[in-house]
């Protein structure tokens, strides 16, 4: 009977996301509660690994808490960005909320103007006109998505009663308000 090879390793971080590197199988990046993006190899005697990881350590102010290696993206030196999100507000570094859906194939992000854009995350194209302003600086985006089961609602809206589907849709936390947008 063949035993199970157990590895175990230390982030002194809590990790919200984790992606195998399809170039070497054997790398897996953890993205960290505490904005670290870690990358460790299973081949790496773990009792000499840091907490840092086996590589480079990026850091962000925020939680990593989506990651996705492009398709076709392992150009070794790259002194240009690999994709550009035309529209999007930011010329700071400022803590604004974005979030990726289920499909990795949308991104949700928030600027510095106080609104939400959407972006094909394959093409950088626009693919919804974006929502917004809001009052107040856009914290946290989460994507809602339907599963397989349709579950459909009433929900009284003022006067009227409509049909929501409440699988579809966006949370956006903006100051210290929660709303939920849905998402055609």
């Amino acid at each position: 009977m063949a035993h199970a090879r157990f590895t175990n390793i230390k982030t002194n971080s809590d990790v919200f996301a984790l992606d195998n590197d399809r170039y070497q199988p054997s790398a897996i990046f953890a993205g960290c509660r505490d904005g670290r993006l870690l990358l460790f190899d299973v081949r790496s005697n773990p009792k000499k690994s840091s907490p840092n990881g086996d590589g480079p350590m990026i850091k962000q102010s925020s939680p990593i808490c989506n990651l996705k290696q492009r398709r076709s993206q392992n150009t070794g030196e790259s002194t240009s960005p690999v994709l550009k999100y035309f529209g999007h507000v930011n010329s700071t570094n400022r803590r604004t909320g974005f979030a990726v859906n289920s499909y990795n194939s949308i991104v949700a992000i928030a600027g510095q103007d106080n609104f939400v854009r959407f972006f094909s995350i394959h093409t950088g194209d626009v693919i919804r006109m974006p929502i917004g302003p809001f009052e107040d600086t856009i914290a946290t985006i989460r994507f809602c998505e339907r599963d397989e089961q349709q579950n459909y609602e009433f929900i009284q809206d003022g006067d009227s009663t409509e049909y929501y589907n409440k699988g579809e849709g966006i949370w956006i936390s903006i100051g210290k308000e929660l709303q939920w947008w849905s998402v055609p």
